[in-house]
Formats: structure tokens, sequence, C-alpha cells
């Protein structure tokens, strides 16, 4: 029961619009569009599932688990593996390379670096992209 698919449905008979056509008109979208849904063979946009949660009564913690199990089904659908851990992530070389790119073109505007300034940036881009790796 843990597929997006299989609470979307449970969640829908647990609501007040236990018909797929209530629900479906409910959430402001066609009766196909959501069947599509719950068939599994599309996963709902953004914008469709917060439909869904806002204007069909799902309860918070069942909205939680939607949005969570949601996130699974695309990386899944995208080849993501889920819940692997992530392995220490060493990201000062391309924080190097990213920055030499980004002063070489400061320097081709008249953008002249202080060497404070310089590490600065170094730290931020390294931060930026270990969070940026760490969050895929």
């Amino acid at each position: 029961m843990d597929e997006f698919r299989d609470a979307l449905t449970q969640a829908r008979k647990q609501s007040p619009y236990p018909h797929r056509t209530d629900f479906a008109r409910r959430a402001q979208m066609t009766r196909r569009t959501y069947e599509r849904y719950e068939a599994g063979s599309v996963i709902p946009a953004e914008e469709y599932l917060e439909r869904i949660i806002r204007h069909c009564a799902i309860p918070p913690e069942t909205a939680e688990r939607l949005w969570r199990l949601r996130t699974e089904a695309l990386a899944k659908r995208a080849g993501v593996p889920v819940g692997a851990p992530l392995p220490d992530l060493d990201v000062s070389e391309l924080a190097e390379r990213i920055q030499k790119e980004v002063e070489y073109e400061l320097k081709r505007a008249g953008v002249k670096l202080m060497p404070s300034t310089k590490r600065v940036c170094a730290r931020r881009i390294a931060m930026i992209l270990s969070t940026a790796l760490r969050k895929t």
C-alpha cells in the first residue's frame, strides 16, 4: 500500500466524496484525468495534487503521505533510487572550477574581486552544490 496510486485511492474512499466522479469534480478535474492518477499511468503535477488535497477534505497526515509517495513515484519513474544513503560528497574541486569560471567572466567585465570575497564565494559555491546534490 506504499504506492502513490493506492494511497490516493484510499484517501478518496475515506473522504466525503468516495465516488470517483464526485471526487474528480470536487478537485476541479475530469473523471478521466483522476482515473489516470489512480491507475498509476500518470502522476499528478503539484498543482493537481494540491487541488485534490485542498478541495476534497484530505486530512493533513494523509496529505503529507501523498506528497511523500508522489515524490517517491516520480523518482522511481525517473530511475532514481529512493532511500539509498548518500555518500559523503566532496564538491570542493567542482566548486573551485565554477569559481574560476565566474572569476574569469567577472575579470572580462572589468570587475576585480578581493581575496576575502573569493574565499566567501568558494565556501558558498561549495555549500550550494553540496545542498543541491543531497536534495536529489
